[in-house]
């Protein structure tokens, strides 16, 4: 779908409906599969018994996310049944970035994609860590690049009428941060680095400290307590944790050819 159709359909529909957005592929014909594999990623019938090869050699594999590196858009369509699907991007079981490196489930976000979509890929990673679904979800991908061991989850969820619902989802990107401990974040998210979270035994309140920054802005402390009544102890624990995260939010801040020199 081009930008001009994508602009032409935004500007007829209805104010504040997923339609509106010319960001999205949408496409009211009917499509008789809603699990939509591309071209490239050719895959095969799972072979018997591949829930115990899920849970003895991928169960613990890393997660990576990123953004589609071929500009595939969010899409959404209709089914023969007259439901409507969306599919949001997809998983892999791979080696990575190269068909020599480590393992892992590779997580690409189309644009477009939103929160309750990352929600819905991570929840397949979930599941396929414990083997639920494995043998009927996922397929062999087949590919020159790809070993027994590749597997690709691409599959859409079930959706509403996008012409008369909104979506109040927040948009998501992966993140570039090198420093952030956070895959993903939301249109309102910010970099974490790195933070602490206490809780007062009788009931003597609690306490979060977290090293954050904004996009384009420099990292700071942040400090939130709804309520704090602590004894001598406590208070020199949260002195403690404060100073601690004062330190990491100092060096965080450094030149990078700065920031590793030992203390």
């Amino acid at each position: 779908m081009s930008k001009n159709t994508r602009k032409a359909r935004a500007a007829g529909a209805t104010r504040g409906t997923v339609a509106a957005d010319h960001r999205i592929e949408i496409d009211d014909r009917v499509d008789l599969n809603p699990e939509m594999p591309s071209r490239e990623e050719r895959t095969a019938v799972p072979a018997p018994g591949m829930r115990r090869t899920i849970e003895d050699e991928v169960a613990h594999l890393p997660l990576l996310v990123r953004k589609t590196t071929r500009g595939d858009r969010v899409r959404i369509w209709r089914s023969s049944d007259g439901l409507w699907w969306r599919i949001p991007g997809s998983v892999r079981i791979q080696r990575w970035p190269t068909p020599d490196g480590e393992r892992a489930f590779v997580l690409t976000l189309y644009k477009g994609a939103n929160a309750d979509d990352i929600e819905f890929l991570l929840q397949a990673v979930a599941n396929a860590r414990t083997g639920k679904g494995f043998e009927t979800m996922w397929r062999p991908l087949v590919a020159p690049w790809a070993d027994d061991l590749t597997f690709l989850f691409k599959w859409a969820r079930r959706y509403d009428d996008p012409f008369t619902h909104s979506d109040p989802s927040p948009r998501v990107s992966p993140c570039t941060d090198a420093k952030c401990v956070d895959l993903w974040h939301d249109d309102f998210g910010m970099h974490h680095l790195d933070g602490v979270s206490r809780k007062l035994p009788e009931r003597r309140g609690k306490y979060e400290i977290r090293v954050v920054r904004p996009e384009g802005e420099p990292w700071n402390v942040d400090v939130f307590t709804d309520e704090f009544y602590g004894t001598p102890e406590d208070v020199a624990a949260f002195v403690n944790d404060l100073t601690w995260m004062q330190e990491e939010c100092r060096r965080a801040n450094l030149p990078n050819e700065l920031a590793t020199v030992p203390a």
